[in-house]
């Protein structure tokens, strides 16, 4: 079998590509599932640094692109027993 160019059997030449983007987005409600706008919030993104801000209108909060992970909220105005994860 003839081979193409210097390519080693069973080897594939591939371009390496840029890695994948990703993001998260956070959005706060009631129990009624109703949004919870201009909560204060403190995120740590899973390439370590932290963020604080305030939610948007919609009680809503997105970072992109970031590297992928897992992240953390916190809302420092409410009580830990106030809000929970869904």
């Amino acid at each position: 079998m003839d081979q193409m160019g210097d390519a080693e059997p069973n080897r594939l030449n591939v371009q390496p590509c840029e890695s994948s983007k990703h993001w998260i987005e956070f959005q706060l409600v009631d129990k009624l599932h109703n949004p919870i706008p201009g909560e204060p919030y403190k995120v740590r993104l899973p390439d370590g640094s932290s963020h604080t801000g305030t939610l948007d209108g919609e009680g809503k909060v997105r970072f992109d692109p970031i590297v992928g992970g897992q992240a953390t909220i916190s809302f420092p105005g409410l009580d830990a027993k106030e809000w929970f994860s869904l």
